[in-house]
């Protein structure tokens, strides 16, 4: 598979999985108050659980990436800023499941109530703020510094790269397909 040759480090198979669980908790978690059902916030509960796992697995592949990069790539400084976000929404989620199941399974209705009303929605909130602003640093470090991903093969001289005209004055030609007959 070329698409998996092409990976440098396996942090980008992994890191959407958080990212994607933790804001359907909070869906699922806000679809729960509203309605005062039960079904809903056992699916928040579940993938509450899930966040917490796949941020795990997703902290420790983004080390080893980190670890591959150099202290002279660009955004540098951006990594650590990302890294420690990105550890704190770790910390909030793993905090929120191990509380949410230590207090649902032991503690007494009082302290379940206050909990589940206030602590939850709340620590689960923080934690989909922290993971938004980590996510975005991670997508500046890929998209803007280019982190990650394996430079474009260097074109033969004349040759265009994907997207690039191969001389100043054949951006202004139209360019005419083959296979599907558009024209751009």
């Amino acid at each position: 598979m070329s698409g998996f040759e092409s990976l440098l480090n396996v942090h980008p198979l992994f890191v959407h999985f958080p990212i994607a669980i933790t804001i359907l908790a909070l869906v699922f978690e806000g679809a729960a108050r509203l309605n005062r059902e039960k079904f809903p916030l056992a699916i928040a509960t579940a993938l509450i659980y899930s966040a917490a796992l796949t941020a795990i697995v997703t902290v420790l592949t983004g080390f080893n990436a980190a670890d591959t990069l150099g202290h002279d790539s660009p955004g540098h400084d951006l990594v650590h800023t990302h890294r420690e976000f990105m550890l704190f929404y770790t910390a909030l989620i793993v905090v929120l499941a191990l509380g949410n199941f230590i207090i649902t399974k032991r503690a007494g209705d009082r302290l379940a109530s206050t909990w589940g009303k206030v602590f939850r929605p709340g620590l689960l909130i923080m934690a989909t703020v922290m993971l938004v602003w980590g996510s975005d640093m991670g997508g500046q470090l890929v998209f803007k510094h280019g982190m990650g991903i394996q430079p474009p093969a260097t074109p033969s001289p004349g040759e265009a790269q994907p997207g690039q005209a191969s001389s100043p004055g054949d951006s202004a030609k139209p360019v005419q397909h083959d296979d599907d007959g558009h024209v751009h």
